[in-house]
C-alpha cells in the first residue's frame, strides 16, 4: 500500500513579530490529528484569538487551556488546537492575528490510501482449530456425572417405593340368628351322622344349634340352663314349646344316657328343630 506524503509548503515554524504558530506536522492521512501551538507575548490591550468549530478548512477536534505567564511587557500565552480532515486534498491555515501582529499561513496536504500497490486481495482464513483443554472437557465430564447419578437416583427411589395399596374391607353380613340356625340344621342334615352311627355326636349338634339360636334369637341364656328351666322360660313368654320339649329331652338321653332312639326319633328331632325356628323367628323376616 502506497501513502502519499504531506507536503508543508511553509516552514513548520515563523517568527512573527513576537506571535509564534506552529504545526508537529503537515502531511497526514484522512482523518488523523495535527497539533497546532500558538505562543506570543501579549500587552493588556491585545486580544487572544478564540476558535470553536474550525480553523480555516480544518476541523477543530480539541482545544487545551492557555498556559499564561506574566512578563515585564504584558503576558506571555502558549495554546494548542487539535484539528483533522476527513476529505483529502489541500487545506489552507490561514495567519492568526495576535493585538497588531499576525502569524505565518500553513498549507496541509491530507491522502488517501493507495490501493492499487500496497493491497493485495487474500482468502478469508479459517477458523484456527485450537486443542481442547482438560480444564474444557472436565466441566462437561462432571456435569455429566451429576446428571448420571440425578438419574439413578430417581430410578432408585421409584423402583424402591411400594405402590399404595388400597384395602377395601367388605361388609361383613350380619346373619340374623335364625337363619345361621337354619343353615346349620341344613349342614347337619347333609352330614348324616345318626345314619353313619354317631347319635351322640348328631344331638351334641342338633342340641347346640338350638341352644345357640334360643340365646342369640329369643335372648334366654340356654346354653347355661337346663332343658327345664330352658322351657318354663320360654312358657311364660307364652312361646309353643311341646315340640321343643320332646327334641331337647331326647338329645339329652342320647348325650348323657346313652339312649339309641329310632330312625324315626332321629328324623323327626331334626324337623322339630326346623319349625320351631320358624315359629319362633321374627315375622317381619319370614320367607
Amino acid at each position: 500500500m502506497k501513502k502519499l506524503t504531506l507536503i508543508l509548503f511553509l516552514t513548520h515554524s515563523i517568527v512573527s513579530a513576537q506571535v509564534i504558530a506552529n504545526l508537529d506536522t503537515n502531511n497526514i492521512l484522512i482523518g488523523d490529528h495535527i497539533t497546532l501551538t500558538i505562543e506570543g507575548e501579549i500587552d493588556q490591550d491585545s486580544e487572544w484569538p478564540i476558535f470553536t468549530d474550525s480553523i480555516g478548512n480544518l476541523e477543530l477536534l480539541s482545544v487545551s487551556e492557555i498556559d499564561s505567564t506574566p512578563n515585564e511587557n504584558g503576558w506571555r500565552l502558549k495554546q494548542y488546537f487539535i484539528l483533522t480532515q476527513w476529505d483529502s486534498g489541500f487545506y489552507h491555515i490561514p495567519s492568526i492575528s495576535v493585538g497588531n501582529e499576525k502569524t505565518a499561513a500553513f498549507v496541509v496536504r491530507v491522502n488517501t490510501i493507495n490501493l492499487e500497490e500496497d493491497s493485495e486481495a487474500k482468502d478469508i482464513k479459517g477458523p484456527i482449530d485450537a486443542p481442547v483443554t482438560f480444564s474444557e472437557v472436565l466441566s462437561y465430564l462432571l456435569g455429566g456425572i451429576i446428571i448420571g447419578l440425578l438419574i439413578y437416583l430417581l430410578l432408585r427411589y421409584l423402583k424402591r417405593k411400594k405402590p399404595i395399596e388400597i384395602i377395601t374391607k367388605k361388609a361383613e353380613v350380619v346373619l340374623p340368628p335364625f337363619e345361621i340356625a337354619l343353615t346349620q340344621l341344613e349342614e347337619l342334615k347333609i352330614k348324616k351322622k345318626w345314619q353313619s352311627g354317631e347319635i351322640k355326636a348328631y344331638y351334641s349338634d342338633l342340641s347346640e344349634i338350638v341352644r345357640t339360636y334360643i340365646e342369640n334369637g329369643l335372648h334366654t341364656p340356654a346354653m347355661e340352663m337346663l332343658t327345664d328351666d330352658i322351657i318354663d322360660g320360654l312358657k311364660a313368654r307364652r312361646i309353643d314349646t311341646a315340640q321343643l320339649s320332646i327334641l331337647l329331652n331326647t338329645a339329652d338321653m342320647a348325650k348323657f344316657a346313652k339312649a339309641q332312639p329310632t330312625s324315626a326319633e332321629n328324623e323327626l328331632a331334626i324337623t322339630f328343630a326346623f319349625e320351631f325356628i320358624h315359629q319362633t323367628k321374627p315375622q317381619d323376616n319370614d320367607e
